[in-house]
């Protein structure tokens, strides 16, 4: 049976629903994926210590772009796992009454690494980034906000 064909079916609007809003999701990675790929390589060279980069979706953790100095390191499977993070500090800031309060990032502290995820203006994506201890924190959010509205134009 043909995919289109599927998507008309009757007998599950639901499914029908979820396959066409995430056609049109990757349809908007693969549109966004070289401009956003530029962007990741743009911090890479304007943070100093960073060891990795991914900018992925926290519904499915799927990376947009990535880059890694390691080649032992792969951001897009760490992204996966670090959009779970990010999806139950959304549920706990619910749980709390801060829905107001905007989730800007999380830092997460290890014994010689920075890890920081940065949350993209929408609350659909955001920007991993590490970085080794040595690097300095105040610089790695400045670069990371000075790009995130070119982050969020591109994947809109």
């Amino acid at each position: 049976m043909h995919v289109l064909s599927l998507l008309q079916t009757k007998s599950n609007p639901d499914l029908s629903l979820f396959i066409k809003s995430r056609m049109g999701l990757w349809f908007k990675f693969l549109l966004s994926r070289r401009p956003m790929q530029k962007i990741v390589d743009d911090l890479m060279d304007a943070i100093p210590g960073v060891i990795a980069i991914a900018v992925s979706e926290i519904d499915s953790g799927m990376a947009l772009a990535s880059k890694s100095k390691l080649l032992s390191f792969e951001p897009e499977i760490a992204a996966a796992y670090n959009a779970e993070v990010i999806k139950q500090k959304l549920k706990a800031k619910r749980a709390l009454g801060l829905e107001k309060m905007d989730l800007e990032d999380i830092l997460i502290t290890m014994t010689d690494q920075y890890h920081v995820l940065t949350i993209v203006p929408g609350n659909k994506f955001f920007v991993y980034t590490i970085a080794s201890k040595d690097s300095n924190l105040a610089i790695i959010r400045n670069a990371l906000r000075k790009r995130l509205a070119d982050i969020a134009n591109n994947i809109a």
